[in-house]
C-alpha cells in the first residue's frame, strides 16, 4: 500500500464511491419509491444513482485505477439499478412480461462473465449494446419517476422494445459464444478427471 500514490488512492476511492454510491441511492430509490410524497426525491434519487454509473468508469481510467474489484462493483451496481428499474416499472403499470426478459438477461449476462477461458468471458461484452439499451431503460424509468398516476401507455414502448431486442441479440450472444461455451466445459471436465 505504501508504494501506491496518494492521488492514485483518491482516484480509486471515488470511483469505488460511485459505484456504491450507485447501490446506496438505488437501494434509497427502493425504500422510498412507492411513497407518493417522496415523489420529487425519488426523481432525483434515482437521477443521481444513473449519474454515478456515467461518472465512475471516466473517473477510474483518469486516476488509471481499473481493478478487478471495482469492475465487480460497477456490474453489480448496474445490474442492481437495472433490475430495480424493472420492478419499478411494473410497480407503475409496465406489463412484467417485457421486464422479466430485460432482468433474465442482465442476470444471464452478468454471470455468464465470470465464465473465462484465459481471462475473457465466454460470451463477449458489446459495450456500446450495454450502454444504449441501459441508457433508454434508465432515462424511461427516469422519466416514470416523474409521471403522476395513470402513467402513459407510451412509457412501456421503450421496456417492449429493449425486451425485443434482447430476445433476437441474446441467442445471437450465445452461439456467438458457443465455442468458448464448450472449451470452457470441456477444460472443466477433463480437469476433474
Amino acid at each position: 500500500m505504501s508504494n501506491i500514490s496518494w492521488a492514485r488512492w483518491s482516484w480509486f476511492w471515488i470511483a469505488q464511491g460511485l459505484s456504491i454510491g450507485r447501490v446506496v441511492l438505488t437501494f434509497l430509490f427502493v425504500v422510498i419509491g412507492a411513497i407518493p410524497t417522496y415523489a420529487n426525491a425519488t426523481s432525483i434519487i434515482y437521477g443521481l444513482a444513473v449519474v454515478t454509473d456515467v461518472l465512475d468508469g471516466p473517473a477510474a481510467r483518469r486516476g488509471d485505477v481499473s481493478t478487478t474489484f471495482g469492475v465487480a462493483m460497477d456490474l453489480f451496481g448496474d445490474r442492481y439499478l437495472t433490475v430495480i428499474s424493472c420492478l419499478y416499472a411494473g410497480f407503475r403499470g409496465v406489463n412484467f412480461i417485457p421486464l422479466s426478459f430485460i432482468i433474465l438477461r442482465e442476470l444471464f449476462s452478468a454471470i455468464m462473465r465470470i465464465v473465462q477461458i484465459d481471462g475473457d468471458a465466454v460470451l463477449g461484452v458489446n459495450r456500446n449494446v450495454g450502454r444504449i439499451t441501459l441508457g433508454i431503460l434508465w432515462i424511461t424509468t427516469f422519466t416514470l419517476t416523474l409521471q403522476a398516476d395513470p402513467i402513459s401507455p407510451f412509457l412501456a414502448i421503450p421496456y417492449f422494445s429493449i425486451a425485443a431486442f434482447y430476445l433476437l441479440y441474446l441467442p445471437y450472444r450465445i452461439w456467438k459464444g458457443l465455442p468458448k461455451i464448450r472449451e470452457s466445459i470441456r477444460h472443466d471436465l477433463t480437469r476433474g478427471g
